[in-house]
């Protein structure tokens, strides 16, 4: 029987990669703590999130007239001492709330996007449009914007990086790399790898990992590749869904040169890992894009590949001296970044050490856990507040 305190963490969605921020608090919370999932899901769990083995308490998402009374029967199934609501998201905040008072527990409030910032528009009209466009959804621009103000009150509150840090006053808990599981790969398992993939041994892979969407840059990391005109060199859009037009699109745009692999699970990220050369992440530089820091900077750092990313959100500062940075959204940028490297192995090999010393001393998930872990422990004394955390 597991004695540990149980921690009731919800998510947004079980289906989406809502769930990725929730796997990594779980596995930084597994050495003292035992963890469940509290959500909705608007179809099967997340791929990457097959088989990790922890309770789900999940209930189809409802239509708008079912949502009140399901929210309030998913509520009732929290078993935790103790619950983390995952993304200010109106819904998530009810669910959670509604989840701690049943429990009689205190709660935690886990910021990993800028919610609000996925409704922004320049335009006053637009705004204004899409308030009325979404005034009966449970998670509308309205809502949402209660919820901001509402997240600012609760007790206790961690976020993923700097941006949400300071707008929530928030404790930073960085996603972080698990450095015991995510190691360099040998040259072997390199081959081995690549393999499995179906991926030329002899070029040099770039790699664009998780969910290709727009806001990302995979379309600039394309063009960017169609410019490196003799060099032998390909990308991996790994994580890519079969019926995904966006990347039947790509693969179009660059044939031969990109080449895709399906959703997979945690547990894979290594071997797939291990087939890349250099990891890309040219996010743009958009309102909600601020408040997001992908979760793979650290998995590459972790198993010393190098990376090329945007300078946004916390890239300037977790990539210092240890990656390479470029004016988001400028295709001719990132290819000369990107060629500079692949024409380099020497140059790639030291980025990549120093980017695993890094990971190792700041962003593993022993570092970054053992914070988490204490947040955790002062809050169900009773003494957690975000202010006196954040000291």
């Amino acid at each position: 029987m597991d004695h540990r305190p149980l921690i009731t963490i919800v998510v947004h969605d079980l289906a989406t990669n809502s769930f990725g921020r929730a796997l990594r608090l779980s596995r930084m919370l597994a050495p003292e703590f035992a963890v469940e999932y509290l959500g909705f899901a608007s179809g099967p769990t997340w791929a990457p999130a097959a088989g990790h083995g922890q309770v789900q308490h999940r209930a189809p998402t409802p239509d708008r007239r079912q949502y009140r009374s399901e929210l309030r029967a998913l509520a009732r199934r929290a078993r935790g001492d103790l619950v983390i609501a995952c993304k200010p998201w109106p819904s998530v905040l009810a669910l959670a709330g509604r989840a701690a008072r049943q429990i009689g527990g205190p709660r935690i409030l886990d910021i990993d996007d800028w919610e609000l910032g996925w409704f922004y528009s320049p335009s006053r009209r637009t705004i204004l449009s899409r308030a009325i466009g979404t005034i009966r959804d449970p998670n509308g621009l309205l809502r949402t914007a209660c919820a901001e103000y509402q997240a600012r009150c609760w007790p206790v509150r961690i976020a993923s990086n700097r941006f949400l840090a300071a707008r929530f006053s928030a404790t930073l808990i960085p996603h972080g790399a698990d450095t015991t599981v995510l190691q360099p790969a040998s040259a072997a398992q390199r081959a081995a790898a690549r393999a499995r993939l179906g991926l030329d041994p002899d070029r040099v892979w770039l790699g664009f990992v998780g969910t290709p969407l727009r806001h990302k840059g995979i379309r600039v990391l394309v063009d960017a590749l169609r410019g490196l005109e003799g060099d032998d060199v390909g990308l991996l859009i790994a994580g890519a869904a079969r019926e995904s037009s966006l990347v039947a699109r790509l693969v179009d745009l660059a044939p031969g040169l990109v080449k895709t692999s399906p959703p997979f699970s945690v547990n894979e990220l290594p071997d797939i890992l291990a087939a890349i050369d250099l990891v890309c992440l040219p996010q743009l530089d958009l309102p909600f894009c601020r408040g997001q820091m992908p979760a793979k900077a650290y998995d590459a750092m972790a198993m010393a590949i190098p990376v090329v990313a945007s300078a946004v959100c916390d890239f300037p500062e977790v990539l210092e001296g240890c990656g390479v940075l470029v004016p988001p959204g400028n295709v001719a940028a990132v290819g000369k970044a990107v060629a500079s490297l692949v024409r380099d192995p020497h140059k790639r090999a030291e980025l990549g050490r120093r980017g695993r010393d890094r990971c190792e001393r700041e962003f593993s998930t022993g570092v970054v856990g053992a914070r988490l872990r204490e947040i955790v422990r002062q809050t169900l004394e009773g003494e957690g507040a975000t202010d006196s955390l954040a000291g």
